[in-house]
């Protein structure tokens, strides 16, 4: 309730789930910040590009005739009902500093 006092933390597992809670909360935070941005500039950028650059990441998509299209077309196919839907295009995605790692 609003009016109880708050508990202290008192063992490692409560720190540790309350951190987790908190690195959470942050990751929302930065979450809905890209994407109120990318709704302010969808007349002058598209969503996905904002919201690509906003994170720093890289998208391509992955040619149809390559490997590694195959191999994930038919890992898809395997673990799903592929009669029921199908990927229409897949993407490959980098951060940056990714590829130097």
């Amino acid at each position: 309730s609003a009016n109880e006092p708050v508990q202290p933390i008192r063992t490692e597992r409560q720190l540790s789930e309350e951190w987790t809670l908190l690195q959470d909360l942050l990751e929302m935070e930065v979450a809905a910040k890209v994407l109120l941005g990318a709704k302010s500039r969808e007349q002058d950028v598209h969503p996905l590009d904002y919201v690509s650059g906003a994170l720093g990441v890289q998208m391509e998509q992955v040619p149809w005739e390559s490997e590694e299209h195959k191999m994930l077309k038919a890992y898809f196919e395997n673990t799903n009902d592929s009669a029921n839907c199908r990927p229409s295009a897949v993407y490959r995605l980098q951060r940056g500093g990714e590829a130097a790692r």
